[in-house]
């Protein structure tokens, strides 16, 4: 897709979209900034390519997006987000206000760049979020 996106766009997003890419956008409306291996973690997987299909495709159709903040030494991985393309195909998957959606989750461009500053903090409480996940699959 090129050029600026319509709703007609986002209609077509959501039709297309699999159990999988749904999984995806809906856990990364709630929890914005997610990064692969916490996702996987999250579904209660161990290293699995699908999530990492899932998200290219994703990130292939325009649905969601990465930044790549420096946090720490090391590589650093790849934090998701939805765009407004992916907004809009939710709220038309979920048949759902998209002011509402966006509204709710906190999720315009406005709101994730505030939380940027405290990036560090809402990682490490991802963490935590994940390895309570991980305790609980066992």
């Amino acid at each position: 897709m090129t050029g600026r996106a319509h709703w007609r766009d986002a209609e077509a997003a959501a039709v297309s979209l699999t159990d999988s890419d749904r999984r995806a956008l809906l856990l990364l409306a709630r929890l914005p900034f997610l990064w692969e291996g916490a996702i996987e973690r999250l579904y209660g997987l161990r290293g699995d390519t699908s999530v990492y299909r899932c998200l290219a495709r994703l990130r292939a159709i325009g649905l969601i997006d990465a930044i790549r903040p420096i946090l720490r030494p090391e590589r650093n991985p790849g934090l998701y987000y939805l765009t407004d393309l992916g907004l809009a195909a939710i709220a038309v998957d979920q048949q759902v206000d998209p002011r509402q959606l966006v509204d709710g989750s906190r999720l315009r461009g406005a709101d994730l760049l505030a939380r940027i500053p405290g990036l560090a903090h809402l990682l490490a409480t991802y963490q935590l979020l994940v390895a309570l996940a991980a305790a609980y699959a066992f």
